[in-house]
C-alpha cells in the first residue's frame, strides 16, 4: 500500500481552492457581462427576468458551493491523516514539510489577494462574501487544519 503524506493534501488543497474562487468569480463577472448585453437586446421581458433572476441567484449559489468544497476537503485531510500511521520520531521532519507547505499556500492566498483587488474585477469579488472570507483567510485554515492534523496523527500512535 503506497502511504503518502500530508503536506501533498495541503498544497493541493491551496491551489485547488484557488482555481475553483477564480473560476467561480470570472464566471460571475463573464455572466454578468452577458446579462448587460442581453439586457439590452429586444428579448421578451420575461426571458430578460429570467436571466437577471439565474445573475442574481448566481454569487449566493457558487458561494456555498464553495464552502461545501471546501469544506469537504478539509475533513478529507483530516480524514487522511487520522489514517496515516507514522512514528513519533518523524514530528519534527512533519513540522518542517508542514511550515514549507503552508508557505506554498500562503503564496497562493498572496496570488488571490493581487487577483481580487485588481480593480477591474474587486466589485465582482465583493458579490462573493463568503469565498473572499476564505481565501483572505486559507492560510489560518489550514494552519489549524496542519495543527489537528499533527494531533490526530500522534494521539493514534500505538494502533
Amino acid at each position: 500500500m503506497n502511504k503518502k503524506g500530508f503536506i501533498t493534501d495541503i498544497v493541493f488543497f491551496g491551489v485547488i481552492i484557488f482555481v475553483i474562487a477564480l473560476f467561480f468569480i470570472f464566471g460571475l463577472k463573464w455572466f454578468s457581462s452577458v446579462n448587460d448585453s442581453l439586457q439590452a437586446t429586444d428579448m421578451d421581458n420575461s426571458s430578460k427576468e429570467i436571466i437577471q433572476n439565474n445573475v442574481d441567484r448566481y454569487s449566493t449559489v457558487m458561494d456555498g458551493i464553495f464552502i461545501f468544497v471546501a469544506l469537504i476537503m478539509v475533513l478529507g485531510i483530516v480524514i487522511s491523516i487520522a489514517m496515516l500511521p507514522t512514528h513519533p520520531l518523524f514530528f519534527f521532519v512533519g513540522v518542517v514539510l508542514a511550515v514549507f507547505g503552508l508557505i506554498a499556500v500562503a503564496i497562493i492566498g498572496n496570488s488571490y489577494d493581487s487577483v481580487s483587488t485588481e480593480e477591474s474585477i474587486s466589485a465582482t469579488v465583493d458579490e462573493m462574501p463568503a469565498t473572499n472570507w476564505i481565501m483572505d483567510n486559507i492560510v489560518l485554515i489550514l494552519a489549524v487544519t496542519v495543527i489537528l492534523g499533527f494531533i490526530i496523527m500522534y494521539v493514534g500512535t500505538n494502533r
